[in-house]
């Protein structure tokens, strides 16, 4: 079924430059800069050489993984009139579990400071918005035993989404202020019988991180602190740091 799903993507990707594994979607696709709100930790992770990306399942959102509210909709899938559409809904149903299993990156494109963004990520461990651009993220990863596809997500009104581009791209126009960039990264194989699992790809953290900002939650004289104990042991981001613009602490 992987190598369908390759194929009904490639329908609305287009490859990425010389890398043989990455697409990107759409003809005139986003080339802006992207910013990740993200843990300390993940950070950490980063800038060890592993990029960590969560299954698609461990989203809250539970239209990703095939649910809707439009009582029309649940309707559709519970009528078994026509067989032959009861066959294509069980496809779709397919095309959405193997999905949760699909890794996922998610950035935004909005280059100002979002507070609620911040706040998502307030906490007792120190958040962090690290800023790179899509060319970066992908000549970044390493790895060439997984797909990558990335594209900004679409957003409108709650419909039947039975392709994968609309499975992976698109959300309620409620999501809309995310302004969100997604990254995928897709196996040749999965065991649908097991549990979706995070995966760590091996990355580039000179090229993918042009910018560190700190949560606005903590205060600077911390933060500073800690930037000289990340200076020491990663000389190269030592010009990339920045308080944040907002002062919440």
């Amino acid at each position: 079924m992987i190598h369908r799903i390759h194929d009904e993507l490639s329908h609305y990707c287009i490859p990425y430059q010389t890398k043989r594994n990455a697409w990107i979607l759409g003809d005139a696709p986003f080339q802006g800069n992207i910013y990740r709100y993200t843990s300390f930790t993940n950070l950490l992770s980063m800038l060890e050489g592993k990029f960590y990306l969560s299954p698609r399942l461990a989203f809250s959102d539970r239209r990703e993984q095939g649910e809707y509210t439009s009582e029309y909709i649940k309707m559709c899938y519970k009528s078994t009139i026509d067989r032959n559409r009861q066959k294509f809904r069980i496809k779709v149903q397919e095309k959405f579990k193997l999905s949760t299993y699909f890794n996922v990156s998610c950035w935004t494109m909005e280059d100002k400071e979002s507070f609620p963004m911040w706040k998502a990520y307030k906490g007792d461990e120190i958040s962090v918005r690290v800023k790179t651009d899509i060319h970066s993220l992908l000549t970044s990863i390493k790895d060439s035993n997984v797909h990558l596809y990335c594209g900004a997500m679409n957003y409108g009104e709650e419909e039947n989404r039975i392709d994968m581009r609309d499975i992976l791209f698109k959300k309620t126009e409620e999501y809309s202020d995310e302004k969100e960039f997604r990254l995928y990264a897709i196996k040749e194989k999965y065991d649908l019988i097991t549990h979706p699992s995070p995966m760590l790809l091996s990355i580039n953290p000179e090229e993918l991180i042009h910018e560190i900002y700190f949560s606005p939650f903590v205060q600077r004289s911390k933060i500073s602190d800690l930037c000289d104990l990340l200076i020491d042991k990663y000389p190269f981001i030592a010009s990339k740091l920045n308080y944040s613009d907002l002062i919440e602490y």
